[in-house]
């Protein structure tokens, strides 16, 4: 199988279910990460965007390698995500590219505006994978859209319905390679 999470900032994989990714990929599965920003305003210790985005992709880039996981960034600006149709049709295209048999994704009434709209656009994309007549760079996929199986995760004030017990020292390891992050929506 092909799973892919698509994700609003570097550091949600790793937070939210980078067990889950590992367990796929311990059991022979190819892991695929898409992330609509670069988290470009995560950090007041650093003095511009651009050196924020560097770090959180390299960050990122590390964390994806651990996994085993093909990495895309979309590189839309940290806080200023909307849904337009250049947006919608990025996400469309990173779908497409992973041909995913499972999407994990951030839940659509989180109260991070980025968070929201990530999970909004999957969803509604989601509708768009089989149609050749959407714009898109990349082929339509052929695969039955009525078994691909989508997972959202709120990141704040959520009970889970279902857990995976992670208890690979790999985990850990993950997040060695993130910077402490500030976020000034309260993430």
């Amino acid at each position: 199988m092909n799973i892919l999470a698509l994700c609003a900032h570097p550091d949600d994989v790793e937070f939210i279910c980078a067990g889950t990714l590992l367990k796929y990929r311990e059991a022979g599965h190819r892991i695929f990460i898409a992330l609509a920003t670069s988290g470009n305003i995560g950090s007041n210790s650093m003095t511009s965007r651009e050196e924020v985005a560097r770090t959180r992709e390299r960050e990122q880039s590390a964390a994806a390698a651990m996994l085993g996981a093909e990495l895309k960034f979309l590189r839309y600006d940290d806080q200023l995500l909307t849904d337009t149709p250049e947006v919608r049709r990025e996400i469309l295209n990173a779908v497409r590219w992973a041909d995913p048999d499972v999407i994990l994704t951030n839940y659509p009434g989180d109260n991070s505006t980025d968070h929201a709209i990530t999970g909004r656009i999957v969803g509604r994309v989601l509708l768009s994978c089989g149609s050749k007549l959407i714009p898109s760079d990349r082929r339509m996929m052929a695969e039955d859209l009525g078994r691909k199986r989508i997972y959202r995760f709120p990141q704040e004030n959520w009970m889970p319905i279902a857990a995976i017990s992670v208890s690979n020292e790999l985990a850990a390891q993950l997040f060695q390679h993130q910077q402490p992050v500030h976020h000034g929506d309260g993430r």
